[in-house]
C-alpha cells in the first residue's frame, strides 16, 4: 500500500533524544527531592508522546499537591529547554531514518508531529539541516490526533491513507 503522507514523531524516531529528555525531567524535579524526581521520570517514561506541559501539570498536581500556574509552567519549560538543547543537537539520528526519509520523500510528503513545543522543534530541525525534508512541522500545543486529522483533510484522504511513525502508544 502506498500512503498519501508519512508523519514522524521526533524524539526517538528522528533523533536519539529520549534519554536526554528523560534525564532532563529527573533533573528538573530534583529541587523537590529524589523521590519527586523519580516519580516525574517514571511518569515521563510511561507517557512518551505527551507534551512536557501536561507532564509538569501532572507533577504539580499529583506529586506536589499544587496547581501549576502558567508562569511556573513557562519557567519549567525554559529550564527544560536549557537542560536539553545542546544535547539534542548533538544526539545522533535514529539509525536508518535518513535513508528511509529520503526514499519515502520520493513517494509522498513527509510531516513531523511531536509533543515538543512548535518553535523549539522547528529550530532544532533547522539547525540539524532536516527542516527541508518536511512539508509541515507540528509541535505542541497542537495535539497529534488533530494534526493527523488536519493533514488527512488537507490532502483530501482518509486517516487510513496516512502512516504515523512513532515510538509511543499515543503515536
Amino acid at each position: 500500500m502506498f500512503y498519501s503522507a508519512i508523519v514522524f514523531d521526533f524524539d526517538g524516531v528522528i533523533v536519539e533524544s529520549t534519554d536526554v529528555k528523560t534525564a532532563a525531567f529527573y533533573e528538573l524535579a530534583l529541587p523537590w527531592g529524589e523521590e519527586a524526581a523519580a516519580r516525574l521520570k517514571a511518569y515521563h517514561l510511561s507517557h512518551f508522546g505527551v507534551s512536557r506541559f501536561a507532564k509538569f501539570e501532572w507533577f504539580f498536581q499529583n506529586v506536589l499537591g499544587k496547581v501549576l500556574s502558567a508562569s511556573e509552567a513557562a519557567v519549567l519549560s525554559d529550564k527544560f529547554t536549557l537542560l536539553c538543547g545542546e544535547k539534542i543537537l548533538a544526539s545522533p539520528l535514529v539509525p536508518g531514518f535518513a535513508d528511509a526519509a529520503a526514499l519515502a520523500s520520493e513517494r509522498c510528503p513527509l510531516y513531523v508531529a511531536s509533543a515538543a513545543p512548535q518553535k523549539e522543534l522547528e529550530q532544532i530541525l533547522q539547525l540539524r539541516g532536516l527542516h527541508g525534508l518536511f512539508k509541515e512541522i507540528y509541535g505542541s500545543p497542537a495535539k497529534k490526533s488533530e494534526v493527523l486529522k488536519n493533514i488527512a483533510c488537507a490532502l483530501g484522504v482518509g486517516a487510513q491513507c496516512l502512516l504515523m511513525v512513532g515510538d509511543s502508544p499515543w503515536d
